[in-house]
């Protein structure tokens, strides 16, 4: 067979040694928690070391220090409001104890759900496992799943 002809019929291309249709999704869904929480991890070590926010993480912070919303996510901001309160979070140092248990609790319900989404769209175990796999690889996971899920950017005025 030649780099360029087509692979004989039966064979499936493998990804890395492996087959993707042989992994199970489940087993994958484990790999992607990890990899979030390695996520969270490295990003509460920088925030640590260096106090890094970006202004819309302080921003929904100091609002719900005291009890006002910011931007147009009401949901996520008087769920955090109401986290604040029920955690009795009243300033920065308490927050960042508290931050890694919330980045983790939606970055985890969302894995989750994509993961159960796919499950009730398809049978197929290899497309609910490159749906697993390809979640890391999505810009706007990346983006959000280790900070605050921020405003939509606007244009430049």
């Amino acid at each position: 067979m030649t780099p360029l002809s087509a692979p004989r019929r039966g064979r499936r291309p493998s990804l890395w040694g492996f087959k993707l249709s042989q992994v199970r999704p489940s087993s994958l869904l484990v790999v992607m928690f990890t990899m979030q929480a390695a996520i969270i991890v490295l990003r509460m070590l920088n925030m640590l070391s260096t106090a890094f926010m970006t202004s819309d993480e302080s921003n929904y912070v100091i609002r719900s220090f005291y009890g006002a919303p910011y931007g147009f996510r009401y949901f996520f901001d008087y769920q955090l409001i109401a986290l604040f309160r029920l955690f009795s979070i009243e300033s920065y140092p308490q927050f960042f104890v508290f931050l890694p248990f919330y980045l983790a609790f939606w970055s985890f319900l969302f894995i989750f759900f994509a993961y159960k989404t796919v499950g009730l769209l398809t049978a197929n175990r290899q497309a609910r496992s490159l749906v697993v796999l390809s979640l890391p690889f999505m810009v706007s996971y990346c983006f959000l799943s280790g900070c605050y899920p921020s405003p939509p950017l606007s244009p430049p005025a």
